[in-house]
């Protein structure tokens, strides 16, 4: 039996797409990276009262931070239907060349989620650092249905933070 070479790409496509996990042909929507100060932050937590909020403080020259991301992403789409939403916060903002290197990561890992990069003062990182401890990465910030910080856990993204997770999101 001979198979053209447009069958042969296909098969070879629809291969490729399964092994990433694409589940359609069209590109992920544009990420954007947003500034903000402490202040902006905690009203984004306060915004979301009513569900649950995690914060993953990452950064792009981390490589825990970065093998983990997906992790994240995944915990997005799998979660937020039931209430979970998801933020990254880079705790160091870099210059608009690596600014774009960061918006390309996350758009093409689909973080469909608000993104965000501290830019702030000193003064007010040493006023919020205990509530957002964001001088190291990775470090997640687990907030509950009542925007009371539950839990900070200085590891990237992993299954007790999505057990965690769970457990948060079947409390009424």
């Amino acid at each position: 039996m001979r198979v053209s070479r447009s069958a042969w790409a296909s098969v070879l496509a629809l291969g490729l797409t399964a092994a990433v996990g694409c589940t359609d042909d069209k590109p992920a929507e544009p990420v954007t990276v947003t500034k903000v100060t402490f202040e902006e932050l905690d009203a984004a937590v306060k915004s979301h009262k009513g569900k649950v909020v995690l914060i993953d403080v990452w950064f792009r020259g981390c490589p825990p931070c970065v093998k983990k991301f997906p992790h994240l992403v995944a915990m997005h789409k799998k979660y937020g239907p039931r209430g979970l939403v998801c933020i990254s916060l880079d705790p160091v903002d870099t210059d608009p060349k690596d600014r774009a290197k960061v918006e390309k990561f996350l758009t093409e890992k689909g973080a469909a989620f608000p993104n965000y990069v501290l830019d702030d003062t000193e003064k007010n990182f040493d006023k919020w650092k205990d509530k957002y401890p964001t001088a190291v990465a990775p470090t997640v910030i687990l907030f509950d249905r009542k925007g009371e910080r539950v839990k900070v856990n200085g590891e990237p993204v992993d299954k007790q933070v999505e057990e965690d997770v769970e457990k948060l999101l079947a409390e009424r």
